[in-house]
């Protein structure tokens, strides 16, 4: 989250300090708009993707365990002890 938080920074302070220049504004005042926008803006859209490309992660990660573990019982379901000879009479009958 915090590399996202940076690359926000970054990203958004780029994108006005360049919008400034093309509306024919002189460098240091772009870039000081870019730097208020960037540092109000940035860190808040950069931490949302970091948040959500992590939250993707751990999603796929768990998609990937629950289906590598499924028994018979649908994707993701994990049969207990006590389960285990119901999912062999399900699955013979």
């Amino acid at each position: 989250m915090v590399i996202g938080t940076i690359i926000g920074l970054v990203l958004v302070t780029g994108v006005f300090t360049g919008m400034m220049l093309f509306a024919g504004a002189e460098f240091v005042p772009a870039v000081g708009v870019g730097l208020f926008a960037g540092f109000w803006g940035g860190p808040g859209l950069g931490g949302m993707m970091g948040a959500i490309l992590g939250a993707v992660r751990a999603k796929e990660a768990i998609d990937a365990f629950e289906s590598s573990s499924s028994n018979g019982l649908g994707q993701g379901s994990v049969a207990g002890p006590a389960d285990h000879d119901q999912v062999r009479h399900e699955t013979a009958a």
